[in-house]
């Protein structure tokens, strides 16, 4: 059931882009009415109230299925601009104990946004934007090598068009592989502990 979150950003688009497989590929058979019915019915009461008032003299089942979707958009999804998405880019920082996956996929997902179609390159403001978060006092280390993995990265893809710039993707695989090398690395410090020998 779609319930309006005021402190969600893209309210219903949340929503939507989560329950749109089922109805448009699954549904894809569904008469236009079927599918706006589909809809309707997991509207919560006060968000249908609302959708009713504001197709007034028009009934919400009598809107085409794309028509009732972009009403709902412009009706629960907080406007925001450009500059703020790109601001919340600043802002994002892996936290202390936070999976490095769940950390990559929050850099992503929030740059797609602050990005939108503009014509800086994706990639590169995605890696500063990932790189900028690694905050912590245990990330320092990461942080400098995965710089210098980008500056690698750049300037082979420089000399060689046939390889790619990095991604997100490759710093988090780099991350993890760096991981286990610092794991197995302070392992091969620990003096080796011997038995002692019996007289």
């Amino acid at each position: 059931v779609f319930t309006f979150d005021a402190e969600c950003d893209r309210s219903f688009s949340e929503w939507y882009d989560r329950y749109s497989p089922i109805i448009e590929n699954e549904g894809s058979t569904l008469k236009e009415e079927t599918k706006v019915r589909l809809v309707l019915e997991k509207l919560e009461d006060s968000a249908y109230a609302r959708l009713k008032s504001e197709v007034q003299p028009k009934k919400p089942s009598e809107l085409m299925f794309n028509e009732l979707i972009d009403t709902l958009k412009l009706m629960f999804d907080v406007p925001i601009s450009m500059v703020t998405e790109r601001y919340k880019c600043r802002l994002l920082e892996k936290g202390v104990h936070e999976d490095i996956g769940a950390y990559t996929a929050k850099v992503n997902e929030q740059c797609e946004r602050a990005i939108d179609g503009d014509s800086i390159r994706k990639d590169d403001f995605k890696n500063l934007c990932w790189i900028m978060g690694l905050n912590s006092p245990s990330d320092s280390e990461y942080r400098v090598r995965l710089l210098a993995f980008l500056d690698k990265k750049h300037i082979e893809s420089k000399k060689n068009s046939a390889i790619a710039n990095a991604t997100v993707m490759d710093l988090k695989n780099e991350y993890s592989r760096m991981t286990v090398l610092l794991k197995e690395a302070k392992m091969l410090e620990q003096p080796l502990v011997k038995g002692v020998q019996k007289h």
